[in-house]
């Protein structure tokens, strides 16, 4: 699938396409909205999505890959983003772990993978929430103050357009390369846009543990790996990290 519908806001672009995944689309069916007003990221959080200034995008994954290799998908996508993002504005942002993109130091972009297994077959909906250009006084200032954008104006909504299609165009491709070939190549280029190796990171796991340890990249199976304070190697596999604090 090339194309994909355009609507000029909706509640969320993730909840769209699970209703057409549940009614039997297909693998590549989606839907860019220019608005949201029930956007989300992870974990539960809300994503601001203003009108005229984001990208909000979803893409329905039928992959075939075994069901343990679904949470390697943030990392296809976010490898996609970036790539898609470079090709149609020459920025080049980097992508921290495990599915943000950032430029100069900011925040600029967010990956949401639901994955649902079914009787019927396996799917996984990727939301993808791009800040384009400028903020507008609508979004809170803490958002602002954290967050940056592919422009420094407001972009035309045929920018958001051909950019969210070369998203769409590069997370196809990646994903059936590695459905067919494995995920090494994909981890390679990811690691080259890791844009906190070598950095002090802050984790912080669902039950509530912490651990504070210096970044050496992610492993093979696309886990992060944080050398803490006693030069032990931690496996990272869910959760969120974020720069620690000096």
């Amino acid at each position: 699938m090339s194309k994909f519908e355009i609507v000029a806001e909706t509640g969320s672009t993730n909840d769209d396409v699970l209703t057409l995944a549940r009614q039997g689309a297909a693998h590549g069916t989606a839907l860019l909205a220019l608005s949201q007003h029930q956007g989300r990221g992870r974990l539960g959080r809300h994503w601001h999505s203003p009108a005229t200034s984001g990208l909000y995008g979803s893409v329905l994954l039928r992959p075939q890959i075994e069901r343990q290799l679904y949470p390697r998908l943030a990392l296809v996508a976010g490898v996609a983003a970036a790539t898609a993002i470079e090709e149609e504005t020459s920025v080049s942002p980097q992508l921290k772990w495990p599915n943000d993109l950032y430029l100069g130091g900011k925040k600029c972009g967010g990956i949401l993978i639901e994955a649902f297994f079914t009787s019927d077959g396996d799917y996984a909906v990727v939301g993808i929430g791009i800040n384009c250009g400028a903020f507008t006084a609508s979004v809170p200032e803490e958002v602002r103050q954290r967050a940056g954008a592919l422009w420094q104006s407001i972009p035309p909504a045929h920018h958001r357009e051909a950019l969210f299609a070369a998203i769409h165009r590069q997370l196809l491709a990646m994903t059936g390369e590695c459905a067919e070939h494995g995920f090494a190549q994909i981890l390679a280029r990811w690691r080259q846009r890791d844009g906190f190796y070598g950095q002090q990171l802050a984790w912080a796991a669902p039950n509530g543990g912490k651990i504070i340890g210096k970044s050496a990249g992610i492993d093979e199976e696309g886990n992060l790996l944080l050398i803490d304070e006693l030069g032990h190697s931690r496996k990272i596999d869910c959760g969120e990290v974020q720069p620690a604090a000096l």
